[in-house]
């Protein structure tokens, strides 16, 4: 099999399945990064002396990630658990910079499940907080077009495209989005590239 995106089977030129996406771009996205996030992270040693009480030092970047919330249209049993969560989070971590949500708001992408969707998240969220929000297969599950089901996400989410980046305190959130339903997920090539542009510029910022 090929690494070149632009050499694939002229059937499989202009998409590829998660899987395959993540094989591919793993170790690219963990080089350029990995020293990102793991070194500033790495400042947050435990002081300790004898003696002397334990303390932290204060995170440079606080952002909290949930994943496939489902919210359902019979149900409340997801929907109590999302309020439940964004509670404690706000109690363990009261200051975000961000808040991120990757897929899978929905168990099937219907008006009213994203209404539960936006209800507890809108009124559990940090003002502050950036918010970050990806689409997931599940939330093509509702026998639209797959242009109208993307529609009906950034109409929900306020997200200015399925994929897309933010700069928050000088970091790079690179958000992609799956392109359909299938369960694998699906990203074009004109979604890797965007991606691999946005990668060469964190790059050269840091």
């Amino acid at each position: 099999m090929t690494n070149s995106f632009d050499e694939q089977h002229p059937d499989q030129k202009s998409k590829i399945t998660r899987r395959t996406f993540i094989e591919r771009t793993t170790k690219v996205a963990g080089l350029s990064l990995g020293l990102t996030f793991i070194n500033p992270m790495s400042s947050l040693d435990v002081l300790a002396d004898r003696g002397k009480k334990m303390s932290r030092k204060k995170p440079i970047l606080v952002f909290p990630v949930v994943s496939d919330v489902h919210m359902n249209e019979t149900s409340d049993q997801t929907f109590n658990k999302l309020k439940e969560t964004l509670k404690q989070l706000n109690q363990l971590v009261p200051k975000q910079d961000a808040f991120a949500v990757v897929g899978d708001l929905t168990d099937n992408g219907l008006v009213p499940e994203y209404e539960k969707f936006k209800t507890a998240y809108e009124a559990n969220k940090q003002s502050k907080a950036v918010s970050l929000i990806a689409i997931g297969n599940h939330d093509y599950w509702n026998g639209l077009p797959e242009a109208d089901a993307q529609r009906r996400f950034l109409e929900v989410t306020k997200m200015p495209a399925i994929y897309y980046h933010k700069i928050i305190k000088g970091y790079h959130f690179i958000v992609l989005g799956t392109e359909d339903g299938v369960t694998e997920g699906t990203f074009s090539v004109k979604q890797i590239k965007w991606m691999s542009e946005k990668l060469k510029q964190a790059h050269t910022d840091d």
